[in-house]
């Protein structure tokens, strides 16, 4: 017999919690991929200024240490999960990164953490991808090899 404390954190705040991490995990691939694919498209290498590549290439960096984040919030989701199931039997499942001490909520709360540092990462690297793609805007029409 599951206690009610378990099942409604299996039946809602795990469940929840996985299938937000795997949406945001796919939206954040998503977006990585449709930028590099489209990168010509958003700053032209050729003829950018430096500072429009550097940020580009930042904004790729943060979407993968998002993703990193997120696979992290996904992986101690996973591991709550089992340890809340597993509670009662006395013997928790054995798990890299996780404390033996550490209760189910324990474990949860470091999945919160990741998922809020994937979120925040994620918005970072948006910011940096907006920013590069309006100064490659701005420079666009400019003829580089105009002398000033």
């Amino acid at each position: 017999m599951i206690p009610p404390e378990i099942e409604s954190f299996l039946k809602y705040d795990y469940a929840e919690t996985k299938d937000l991490a795997k949406s945001f995990l796919t939206v954040v691939s998503a977006l990585l991929v449709f930028s590099v694919a489209f990168s010509d498209k958003i700053i032209d290498f050729a003829h950018a200024k430096p500072t429009p590549r550097i940020l580009l290439i930042v904004a790729w960096s943060l979407f993968i240490l998002s993703m990193v984040a997120g696979g992290g919030g996904l992986y101690f989701i996973s591991i709550s999960g089992a340890q809340a199931l597993y509670s009662g039997w006395g013997a928790p499942p054995h798990t890299l990164l996780v404390s033996p001490e550490a209760t189910y909520r324990d474990t949860e709360l470091t999945a919160f953490y990741c998922l809020m540092v994937a979120g925040f990462v994620f918005v970072a690297g948006l910011f940096a991808l907006m920013l590069s793609a309006v100064m490659s805007l701005k420079t666009r029409g400019q003829d580089p090899t105009a002398a000033k």
